[in-house]
């Protein structure tokens, strides 16, 4: 399922960040690291509840549901691109 893929993809990014963080320490470009590890971090939870919406909908998405999931998937491909 997309969405599922997603969701990996944010995770994903939040280990790497998570992980380059801890080995540069401090600095502007660990600050930019944490802002991406919450920004990469609050998509993921805003992947979560469409996937708990769509899992408990005993029905093809809606527009809505669809155009949402696109939205984020733009969100997390600049989320994941920012340096």
């Amino acid at each position: 399922m997309e969405v599922e893929r997603e969701m990996a993809r944010t995770l994903e990014g939040v280990q790497r960040a998570k992980e380059e963080h801890a080995r540069i320490g401090e600095g502007p470009r660990a600050q930019a690291l944490a802002a991406r590890e919450k920004a990469l971090g609050d998509l993921n939870t805003r992947l979560t509840e469409l996937y708990t919406v769509l899992q408990e909908a005993d029905a093809v998405p809606t527009a809505a549901a669809v155009e949402t999931l696109e939205t984020l998937r733009r969100q997390v491909t600049e989320a994941l691109a920012a340096r």
